[in-house]
């Protein structure tokens, strides 16, 4: 079934890719949504923050400013540690669950300096993982 799941986003349009992603983001706490950039298993996207998110059960940290990087990795690819590149398959070692728990470990450090991308929550779909960062 996973492999299915990627069939289909990998069959949809980069509009309607869009426009999925979108209306994710805006399902989350998210608006004024656009695509920065391509990654090995997925996207990433900048946003701006609706409101306050403090107290949410999936969010550790109250962002100081309302925008956000978002990255989108497809579960498939993430759970095979495959990457698709024009057509053809890669073996990649990314891992987003691991990235979020140490982001989410680092930004939870009261030591943690101003420098380090601070992690803000972390969501999942059926077919996609978004990590929300400050």
């Amino acid at each position: 079934q996973p492999t299915l799941q990627l069939q289909l986003n990998l069959t949809m349009t980069p509009q309607q890719q869009s426009r999925q992603v979108e209306s994710v983001l805006q399902s989350i706490g998210y608006t004024q949504s656009s695509l920065i950039a391509k990654t090995l298993q997925g996207q990433i996207w900048r946003a701006k923050q609706l409101n306050d998110l403090q107290g949410r059960g999936n969010c550790t940290m109250n962002s100081t400013n309302n925008n956000v990087v978002i990255k989108r990795t497809n579960k498939s690819l993430a759970s095979n540690g495959s990457s698709v590149v024009n057509g053809v398959s890669y073996f990649t070692q990314e891992n987003i669950l691991t990235e979020q728990a140490i982001l989410k470990y680092v930004t939870m450090n009261p030591k943690c300096p101003s420098s380090i991308v601070k992690f803000i929550e972390f969501h999942q779909t059926d077919t996609d993982y978004y990590l929300v960062m400050e």
